[in-house]
């Protein structure tokens, strides 16, 4: 277990709580619940003044962790992972495959991500940013994604069980690229 002043550097996940959800009422409204997240999720890279996390997304998840703050960065078309100017080494299709991969073998759990464009500077209507990018990984991942029919909807639980439930459009950020009647 190596350490800094700064937090500790362990990558080990000593307990399994990969289905600690599945024991809750599906009546349980998300606004009832307590959630371990992580801070600028995915952030492994740029020392310890950029440096967030040590444990992989797949330890976390099987920790217990059900909360993500995913940062992304618009390069070439798709989301870059990011935590202020550095990249991290990987893109959001790559963290979305991950937590799909994860719901699917716990499909009594749900994850809460809150997705943000890190290092904005393009206008709103460039179809190159964030907001124009972002609607390929809705579609992508529409399988998996849910989001509240109107901002600020909380669901149940269950309505979300085997979902990555997208805090973003929660708070209101931004409208889902179509409608797919992920709400219900």
């Amino acid at each position: 277990m190596a350490s800094s002043d700064s937090y500790l550097h362990d990558d080990r996940a000593d307990i399994d709580n990969s289905r600690w959800m599945s024991a809750l009422e599906d009546n349980t409204p998300w606004q009832e619940l307590s959630l371990i997240g992580t801070h600028d999720t995915m952030a492994f890279y740029g020392g310890d003044s950029v440096q967030t996390q040590s444990m992989s997304l797949a330890n976390q998840l099987k920790a217990g962790v059900r909360a993500f703050d995913l940062r992304c960065r618009p390069i070439n078309g798709v989301l870059a992972i990011h935590h202020g100017v550095v990249f991290q080494k990987t893109f959001l299709g790559d963290v979305l495959n991950i937590m799909k991969r994860f719901l699917a073998d716990n499909p009594g759990e749900s994850l809460l991500v809150s997705f943000q464009e890190e290092l904005t500077g393009s206008s709103d209507d460039d179809p190159k940013r964030f907001h124009g990018i972002f609607p390929k990984y809705q579609e992508q991942f529409h399988d998996v994604l849910w989001w509240p029919e109107t901002p600020n909807c909380f669901p149940t639980l269950g309505q979300t069980r085997g979902r990555i439930v997208d805090y973003s459009d929660i708070k209101g950020d931004y409208e889902p690229a179509t409608d797919r009647g992920m709400g219900n």
